[in-house]
This record gives C-alpha cells, structure tokens and sequence, in this order.
C-alpha cells in the first residue's frame, strides 16, 4: 500500500470542499507520509501566492507528513499546452497535466455530440495531444491519463499505449494512477511498469469524506 497521495484539492479548488489544515488532519489519520495538494488553476487564477503560503503553514504545524504545493491544469490545445502561465510554474512544487475535454484547436474543445458521433477523430486529436502533453518541460505528472476516454467508452490501442509509455520513458514524465476515475487499466500500468516509468497514487479527493473512501479499503494499490 502507498503511503503517498499526489492528487488532491481544497477549498482553493473550485469544486474542493475543506480546507488544507483539514485535509492534512485527515492524511495524517490514515497514515500518510507525503501529500501534495494540486488545485485547479487557469492563466488567470490569482490566488496561487496565497495558497502556497498556507502550504508552508501549514506543513510548519504538521511536521509529521510532508505536504506539497502544486496545481492541476488541463490540456488546452493539440501542442500539449496547459491552463497555467510559467510564473505559476515556478511557485510549486509539483504541475499535474490532465485532460478534462479534448482539444480540437487552441483553447477549442470538442463537445459531447461531437465526440459520440466520431470515436475515432475523438481518440486521434486526443492522442496527438497526449504525446504533445508528454513533451512539456512543465509538466511533472500526468493526472488521470485516460479518463477522458473511459467516459466515453473509447478503447485505447495498444501502439498507442506503447508510444505513450515510450514517450513517457523519454521525456521522464511520471503517471498517475487515479482513484477516483481508476485509470490507467490494469494492461496500461503493467506497460508503465515494465519500462520502469515512474507512477503515482492520486485519490483525486476533493473533500474528507471521498479521501477516507479512497482508503477505507485495501484498493490504494498501485493496482
């Protein structure tokens, strides 16, 4: 079992209900050695100084779990570039990539009835920004990587995994394993693995309730 968690969100998150002392309360009960909180941001989100000093407060009063600052930012565009400015970039300590719509064009997504009507478009425009998303310096994680295609029930090849794994070699990017979505599959991490790429265990909770869920069980492997 991990004793880590990469992935989760407070009430600086938009949709994060407790705050970091609550969540760093909750952590440390179920045992945990290192966290990072990774809020939602965009190019214009302007609470980020604040948040990190709250993370540095915070880790002063709990010295028993290592906490670490970061954001999540989506995918905006088919060159891999993410919702966040390079000034944020160098404020925290970790950036988690993810998809939450696939891009079509810069800062253009496709929408619900474009992606049921061309499966196939769907999964090409989001692999080609996958591999572009691999590729940016800025990115430390990919979080939730194929959840997007889960959703929709978009079957992932596997010479796109093996690209992507040998991408992901390359470019030393780590892979999240998230709980919440439980993505990648079992097949995908066992790809991951075997190249020996790095991956992470994000729960992905945005409030106690879903974080003690997340471990309230032996389903915390890496698997």
């Amino acid at each position: 079992m991990t004793n880590q968690d990469t992935h989760l969100h407070s009430k600086f998150s938009y949709d994060g209900e407790n705050s970091i002392e609550e969540m760093v309360k909750t952590a440390i009960k179920l045992g945990l050695k290192e966290i990072a909180f990774t809020e939602h941001v965009e190019k214009n989100t302007k609470w980020v100084d604040k948040f990190v000093k709250e993370i540095k407060r915070v880790q002063r009063k709990y010295p028993q779990v290592k906490i670490y600052s970061g954001i999540e930012a989506k995918v905006i565009d088919l060159n891999g570039n993410i919702d966040a400015t390079n000034k944020v970039f160098k404020k925290v300590d970790l950036v988690l990539g993810s998809f939450h719509r696939i891009p079509k064009a810069k800062e253009k997504y496709l929408v619900h009835e474009e992606i049921l009507s061309d499966k196939k478009r769907a999964l090409h425009l989001w692999y080609r920004a996958m591999i572009e998303l691999q590729k940016n310096k800025n990115v430390d994680i990919i979080a939730h990587p194929t959840a997007m295609l889960k959703k929709y029930e978009i079957r992932l090849p596997n010479s796109m995994k093996k690209a992507i794994v040998k991408n992901a070699k390359k470019y030393k990017k780590v892979f999240e394993f998230n709980k919440k979505y439980k993505v990648p599959d079992k097949e995908f991490l066992s790809m991951l693995r075997k190249k020996k790429v790095k991956i992470t265990y994000g729960s992905d909770s945005h409030n106690i309730k879903n974080f003690l869920k997340s471990y309230k069980k032996k389903h915390n492997k890496l698997s």
